[in-house]
């Protein structure tokens, strides 16, 4: 029963990789493959190749938005926040200030450098915005404009 059960899967394998659909997985080696997938889902390449995207959140109520994001290692003042037509652009710096040139490291995953992230958040209030930065983590209120607040009409 064992064998056939093998034997069966081993042939849905074996006609799925020669299906067209297939071609880039049969154009690589297994090894690459698994490369590929790994540097992806773990994200391995050198920190000084990396460019970083700060994870953010956003949380909407009927008369703001707020965007938390986490971008620890970053003092304020290297941080830009900008709005134009509808959209939240975030960006910064983090500055490498542990190492030096003399440092050997056999392993090295944080990153340095530049990150921005823009997002979409309609039209609102920036001149009336907060934000507040602590333990590495961002806060952005943004007010809803007064023509976008959800209005409610009463039936007399």
């Amino acid at each position: 029963m064992n064998s056939l059960i093998n034997n069966n899967s081993t042939q849905r394998r074996n006609t799925a990789c020669n299906e067209p659909s297939n071609t880039f997985f049969n154009s690589k080696e297994p090894k690459d493959l698994y490369n590929d997938l790994f540097q992806t889902f773990f994200n391995t390449e050198s920190p000084e190749k990396k460019t970083w995207i700060a994870p953010l959140n956003l949380k909407e109520t009927k008369d703001s938005i707020t965007v938390t994001a986490e971008i620890p290692g970053i003092e304020k003042d290297k941080i830009e926040i900008e709005y134009h037509d509808g959209v939240l652009k975030i960006s910064g710096n983090k500055e490498d200030s542990f190492s030096n040139e003399n440092d050997n490291y056999i392993h090295k995953e944080i990153t340095f450098g530049k990150f921005s992230r823009s997002i979409q958040v309609g039209d609102i209030a920036f001149e009336k915005s907060i934000a507040d930065i602590s333990n590495g983590v961002l806060s952005i209120q943004l007010p809803k404009s007064e023509e976008k607040k959800a209005k409610t009409l009463k039936i007399n």
